[in-house]
């Protein structure tokens, strides 16, 4: 397995966007083609009334228009800058949730920005995509591919995440898989974790294990982990369910996306 195309979900004021050069890292990294995407809708925004002149809308469209364009111009210089393949793909007809939500389809992992720096709740895209999500905090420096952890629990989800993120983890030296566990049920996890750590060398990646007991919230146990072996990401499975349409997550899941500096991939 390989990827052989990333998304990166580009913000309209791109020239603050540390995300698009993390993106343009991995993907020269694993050496894949790149898409850039972004959409915002026009009616979002603009308070229609029929006595307004239609040329407050043309002054509407034409304003995001051209912040669009700066988008793509930056996308397509620092895709350049990178020596890739970029492929941009924007809509002025679609929320940005939709419009990836929709594109995705042709995508091996989608790239995306939390909190304040993002217009997407990355919840949405994990929990209805069906794609690997890598999850770009504001105070995320880039991905060294030195160290990374597995933040691994005995469930579909965490299978299928680390199943999913399987050409990033080549890509790093050390990967540590990593599972917090009540005293009694430590000898169980050491079993886990090593059989986890077994088959992600089969697959080529450079893989320890290691079981601990719980100190305190899962969340900032693994920053604390991530800080002593100077990881710059945490890949875990993510665990949610919907109630009347709202993605309600599980706590470790929610301060992935939320507390910890870190860049994050979550699949489910």
């Amino acid at each position: 397995m390989s990827y052989v195309r990333l998304m990166v979900v580009q913000e309209l004021d791109a020239a603050l966007d540390d995300r698009l050069r993390i993106a343009c890292g991995i993907a020269h990294r694993l050496d894949t083609q790149l898409i850039g995407i972004t959409a915002v809708n026009l009616l979002d925004g603009f308070g229609y009334d029929p006595i307004i002149a239609s040329e407050s809308m043309t002054d509407h469209r034409e304003r995001l228009e051209a912040r669009v364009r700066v988008a793509e111009e930056a996308f397509g210089v620092e895709a350049r800058s990178w020596q890739l393949t970029g492929i941009w793909r924007m809509s002025l007809a679609h929320g940005p949730t939709e419009f990836v939500l929709g594109e995705a389809r042709s995508a091996d992992l989608i790239i995306t920005g939390a909190g304040r720096s993002s217009r997407i709740d990355p919840a949405d895209l994990i929990m209805t995509l069906g794609r690997p999500v890598l999850v770009v905090p504001s105070e995320a420096e880039g991905l060294r591919f030195k160290t990374a952890i597995v933040a691994w629990k005995e469930t579909r989800e965490s299978r299928r995440a680390v199943a999913d993120s399987l050409p990033l983890l080549r890509a790093y030296q050390t990967v540590h898989v990593i599972e917090i566990a009540a005293k009694e049920e430590l000898e169980k996890a050491r079993r886990n974790v090593a059989d986890v750590a077994d088959w992600l060398k089969l697959h080529g990646v450079s893989a320890t294990s290691a079981d601990l007991e719980p100190v305190g919230a899962t969340s900032v146990q693994l920053a604390e982990r991530a800080f002593i072996e100077g990881a710059d990401l945490i890949l875990a499975g993510a665990y949610g369910h919907t109630r009347l349409r709202e993605w309600v997550l599980g706590g470790v899941t929610r301060d992935l996306l939320t507390r910890i500096p870190c860049c994050s991939l979550l699949s489910r």
